[in-house]
């Protein structure tokens, strides 16, 4: 581990005295995508745990490189395992080089202010019920919105769910191409970041992991076109 990683996990500890419940505090060493959480304060909000992986936000920031461009994300929303919208904070961490080195995540749990404005608006007559407004008038968001998988499998399969909603395709009859394109789309995510993620990718698409290499050789080819 770097040793500004190390630093950052004494900061965390310390964080971890006076926060709230409500409040997560997760540290990521990205040069271990796989078991990349090392340091959590209220693991409860997101189900993470120390060893956790990457999630498909993560993948996608450093797949894209866009700590290169900026040191922070604010205000972007999350959703915990219980559906509950949070509210979301990255630090990229990088060295003298501008080199990433890690993410410090905080995800704030708003649950609890947005049931007692829902509250509030009944009990006094208020506005419509709306939860979008309770949203913003809790802080601004941003249209990002993060899920947290706790391990690689749960990763890649929310990523691919991710990729089939998008491409609309049918889960349970890809055709080859079809295979091959999601398997370009895991690519551009990031997911292959992941030293375990071929095993994972092959069980999703029903295939070999031989054949998943196979893919994913021609993708880094370039050569996504033409029968196997």
């Amino acid at each position: 581990m770097d040793k500004i990683i190390k630093e950052y996990c004494a900061i965390v500890r310390f964080l971890g005295h006076f926060i709230g419940n409500n409040t997560e505090i997760v540290l990521h060493d990205t040069t271990q995508a796989d078991h990349s959480v090392v340091a959590i304060i209220n693991g409860h909000i997101s189900g993470r745990k120390i060893g956790s992986s990457l999630n498909g936000a993560a993948l996608s920031y450093i797949r894209n490189k866009i700590y290169q461009d900026k040191d922070e994300l604010l205000n972007y929303r999350g959703f915990s395992k219980e559906g509950h919208e949070l509210i979301c904070y990255t630090r990229f961490i990088k060295n003298e080089a501008a080199q990433l080195l890690g993410m410090m995540c905080v995800n704030i749990d708003k649950n609890e202010e947005i049931t007692v404005l829902k509250q509030l608006r009944e009990l006094f007559r208020l506005d419509p019920d709306d939860s979008s407004s309770a949203s913003v008038s809790i802080g601004r968001i941003s249209g990002w919105r993060e899920h947290f998988p706790e391990n690689v499998g749960e990763t890649v399969e929310f990523v691919f769910r991710e990729i089939l909603e998008e491409l609309q395709l049918p889960a349970d009859r890809l055709t080859y191409s079809e295979k091959l394109m999601v398997m370009k789309k895991l690519e551009e995510k990031g997911v292959f970041l992941f030293k375990g993620a071929i095993p994972e990718v092959a069980r999703q698409l029903a295939i070999s992991e031989a054949t998943a290499y196979r893919y994913l050789s021609k993708i880094e080819r370039g050569s996504v076109n033409g029968q196997d």
